[in-house]
């Protein structure tokens, strides 16, 4: 099934969206055939640089900035890659297109109907370069879907909604739920694009609670339910931890974080977690199950 903006569902009031800024007299308004290192030295004083002119011109000057920023912090490592996320977030962080009447001014850029959904109301403002990119990604991946190796239909992640890149766990746990799927209910502890609880209901299991603490994965997740008449079998639920989940004594509890770090978007919250996290679940979940 293709997604279009016409089948989306009413976007519910508190969705996590990119942020959108003012337009002002300090914004510094650069077209074609400006220097790069002159708009580099610009991003480096904070000042508000909003790019104008084509899409082609953007992105050549956003892949020039990133090429410099990976050769000043290689990616070697974990710790380094980590490095380089964050500087390249500082020098993006004011490197602007601008938006009108719900569309890029920038000529020849991606139609992207989030645009227009997200920010209703809205007619004349700045949105960061980096997050239009990641609005076009986003919206790509909802319209056309991701195929997983463990599911046979795709899954359509909404905006802002974490999807796993790597498969290999997912693997082991589609071996392992062949063959332990025996349980009268599951709970899907940060369900994300709601993956596992697919994978599960698709095995058989009767029912599934998925909880998120982002509104993006739980429109996600109950958008998906929905697609492939799950919603009988499932409650999806905006909460941390259990929400308002019940024990049957027979239940299935899955958890997908395995990376420690520390969280600072909504999205890395879905991925990371603190010292310690694991456990204060262990614990909280060894006295909600007996």
């Amino acid at each position: 099934m293709t997604i279009t903006p016409e089948n989306l569902t009413s976007l519910p009031p508190d969705l996590h969206k990119p942020a959108i800024f003012p337009i002002d007299d300090s914004v510094q308004w650069i077209g074609p055939g400006t220097n790069f290192k002159l708009i580099f030295k610009l991003l480096k004083q904070n000042k508000t640089v909003c790019l104008t002119g084509t899409y082609g011109f953007a992105m050549a000057f956003y892949s020039w900035l990133k090429k410099w920023n990976n050769q000043k912090h290689p990616i070697k490592d974990y710790a380094t890659s980590r490095s380089n996320k964050d500087q390249m977030s500082r020098l993006t962080a004011h490197l602007m297109i601008r938006v009108t009447n719900q569309k890029t001014t920038i000529e020849k850029a991606p139609a992207i109907p989030w645009i227009k959904e997200f920010y209703t109301g809205q007619d004349d403002f700045l949105l960061r370069f980096v997050d239009f990119l990641g609005m076009n990604g986003a919206w790509q991946w909802y319209t056309h879907g991701i195929q997983f190796p463990v599911l046979e239909q795709k899954v359509h992640p909404f905006y802002g909604t974490y999807f796993p890149t790597r498969y290999g766990h997912l693997v082991l746990f589609d071996k392992w739920l062949k063959n332990n799927h025996h349980f009268s209910k599951a709970l899907d502890i940060g369900t994300g694009c709601g993956l596992l609880s697919l994978m599960m209901l698709n095995e058989g299991i009767p029912f599934v609670h998925a909880t998120d603490i982002n509104p993006n994965a739980v429109f996600s997740t109950q958008h998906e339910m929905n697609k492939h008449s799950f919603q009988e079998k499932s409650k999806i639920e905006k909460a941390a931890w259990a929400g308002s989940y019940q024990s049957h004594g027979n239940d299935l509890i899955v958890f997908n974080h395995w990376i420690p770090a520390s969280p600072e978007t909504m999205l890395d919250a879905a991925t990371y977690y603190r010292t310690g996290f694991f456990e204060t679940l262990l614990n909280f979940y060894s006295k909600k199950m007996t």
